[in-house]
């Protein structure tokens, strides 16, 4: 690198100067030959004088870096002027970099192999080599992938090398593995970029013997219900599993048979079904529900996610119930209507009874006495029950009565609320005597002032009531 001394003013005599090194980020000895200081002279009559600094090559990647000079010492007759400092500044050349292009990759066990793409970038024009290793993680050579030790030879100006990895697939479910590509002894003047290793993620494409639907229905009428036990995707030779179904709520011999047994899969048969019977009865009831589960897979497969199947069976028989536990009628409606409501088994023809039965109102006096069979024909869902009232004139608050089923004919049975509470709400006030108003305004000398006073609805009697004034700020 050449540096340039300069004077200004008088020429007429030689100058001496001389210079050291400051500091910088270059290293002495490293990015220039070792040196700590020099100098030169301007000769008499010149207004300049260079003098060669010695920068030294590596290869590395390194970037800029710097060194600060100093002018130091001037002869008799000359003074350093305002640039008593400069910075050298070393320019890195470009170097030949070697990378992978993506530092993580995925690939399907089932896909064969990966492709790896190697680069290199900045100086082309040279051959190069760099050589290629696996590394195993969770995955390991010769038994997920195929061990790899390559050596890539690059030739001048190609950018680009690829390297395909075998991927080796097995019939077991297990959790997703890894394993690593290692770039190792690049050839002289050949850096490893920040990607020189890169991961590559192996997933897993075996679910192992499990049912294509976890839970299942069946209406308690019909004969069967099917379930699909689905293998993984690897089919190239046969495979067993056993099964077996389990009580829940639904007991086996009541409401189901119970199976048990082996499937046995030919090679590439991807599913097989398994029948259960569905027994019906005549009794409403709750829903049911029991499980099959899948065990014991054959040597080299394993169980899926969904080796268990939970199996509902839905009640089909007629549930008949009020449409609610209570409500409230006044004393001189007449009557109060009361909404019976069947669920499920609408396709059925289904009876129930129904019976008054006094609390506090009682048959007679509050209400009349009612019984009976209530018949839902098929794809009827709600009837209707009609109880008179009857109306009295005693002030006696309210009261109630019960209306209760009973006796569900075949196919169906009684749920919540099977009897409902009606409560008469009483209209009499009785011999209650009231002011029309609770004030009264009249203006003086308007001659004598009509208060009313009202009796209650019991109006059948003649009745009495006294009254009196007494003073407030008026005086009688």
């Amino acid at each position: 690198m050449q540096v340039t001394v300069r004077r200004t003013g008088v020429t007429s005599f030689p100058v001496d100067y001389k210079w050291v090194i400051r500091g910088g980020t270059a290293t002495n000895g490293k990015d220039y030959a070792p040196v700590a200081y020099g100098g030169g002279e301007i000769r008499s009559g010149g207004t300049e004088s260079i003098f060669a600094f010695p920068i030294l090559d590596d290869a590395l990647n390194e970037g800029f870096e710097t060194i600060e000079l100093e002018l130091t010492e001037l002869s008799s007759g000359a003074v350093v002027g305002q640039n008593q400092t400069a910075r050298l500044t070393i320019t890195d050349r470009p170097t030949t970099r070697v990378e992978f292009s993506q530092a993580t990759l995925s690939v399907a066990e089932d896909a064969g192999s990966v492709t790896v793409t190697v680069s290199r970038s900045g100086d082309q024009p040279r051959p190069f080599t760099v050589e290629v290793v696996s590394v195993p993680g969770t995955g390991q050579a010769g038994a997920d992938y195929s061990l790899v030790t390559a050596t890539l030879d690059f030739a001048a100006d190609e950018t680009s090398k690829t390297i395909s990895v075998p991927i080796l697939n097995d019939a077991l479910r297990e959790s997703d593995e890894n394993f690593q590509l290692k770039l190792i002894n690049p050839s002289a003047n050949v850096t490893l970029g920040s990607k020189s290793t890169v991961e590559i993620r192996i997933t897993d494409n075996d679910t192992g013997f499990e049912f294509t639907a976890p839970q299942l229905s069946a209406t308690e009428g019909q004969p069967s219900i099917d379930l699909t036990v689905r293998r993984g995707v690897d089919l190239g030779s046969a495979l067993t599993v056993d099964y077996a179904t389990s009580d829940g709520t639904a007991k086996t011999g009541a409401d189901y048979t119970v199976v048990a047994g082996t499937l046995v899969f030919a090679a590439d048969e991807l599913e097989k079904k398994i029948t259960i019977t569905v027994l019906d009865d005549a009794v409403a009831e709750d829903d049911k529900t029991f499980q099959i589960t899948l065990k014991n897979p054959g040597a080299g497969s394993s169980l899926g996610r969904q080796s268990t199947a939970n199996i509902a069976l839905v009640d089909n028989d007629s549930r008949i119930r009020f449409g609610t536990g209570g409500l409230s009628v006044s004393e001189n409606a007449g009557e109060v209507v009361l909404t019976v409501l069947r669920e499920r088994g609408e396709e059925n023809h289904v009876t129930v009874e129904f019976a008054t039965s006094d609390g506090t109102a009682k048959a007679g006096l509050d209400y009349e006495a009612r019984s009976g069979q209530i018949v839902f024909a098929p794809g009827v869902t709600s009837r209707a029950i009609t109880i008179p009232t009857l109306n009295d004139g005693d002030h006696e608050g309210n009261e109630s009565f019960a209306v209760i089923l009973s006796k569900p004919g075949v196919g169906a049975g009684l749920v919540h609320p099977s009897s409902t509470t009606v409560t008469i709400e009483d209209n009499d006030t009785g011999f209650e005597f009231t002011f029309e108003r609770e004030r009264f305004d009249v203006e003086e000398g308007a001659g004598p002032l009509g208060i009313t006073v009202r009796r209650g609805t019991d109006l059948g009697q003649t009745v009495s009531v006294d009254y009196s004034s007494s003073d407030g700020s008026a005086r009688g």
